[in-house]
């Protein structure tokens, strides 16, 4: 039985389409970019009040956190816009190897900065390696690396 599962897997390869597992791992990786990017929103919200309560002094060096968080969310609402699976029902767009092949690639660059936010970790964090395991599991039924 294991090996007809294999040749359909093969099947759909051989016609451009990824199997529902690659889609599935997809959608849980999509839900799980969308919680990192709102944390970021309440991150940059409470950066916003803190810089608002605080008085600069002159001559002082500006602090940058509140421009690298909002670079940060730019980067990953446009690669979420980018990669994000069709809503509702799996349409032909999910299962086309093209597409696919499209979101990995571009999951596979945001991952890590995904992990910091979702987890509150940096990777010099010496359990960044167990966090990033949180990712791994997401990717359970991925078909292309």
């Amino acid at each position: 039985m294991e090996a007809l599962g294999d040749l359909y897997t093969a099947g759909l390869h051989n016609v451009g389409l990824v199997p529902l597992s690659d889609v599935d791992a997809q959608r849980r990786c999509t839900v799980y970019l969308e919680d990192a990017v709102e944390k970021l929103k309440e991150l940059i919200k409470s950066e916003e009040v803190e810089l608002s309560n605080k008085k600069t002094e002159p001559g002082a060096v500006p602090d940058n956190t509140l421009n690298e968080l909002k670079n940060t969310l730019t980067i990953l609402s446009n690669t979420g816009g980018i990669v994000q699976p069709s809503k509702g029902r799996y349409t032909y767009k999910n299962y086309t190897y093209k597409a696919s092949q499209k979101f990995w690639d571009y999951w596979d660059k945001i991952k890590k900065q995904v992990v910091e936010i979702n987890e509150g970790v940096t990777r010099h964090s010496d359990d960044f390696n167990q966090k990033m395991a949180t990712a791994d599991a997401l990717e359970k039924g991925r078909t292309i690396y």
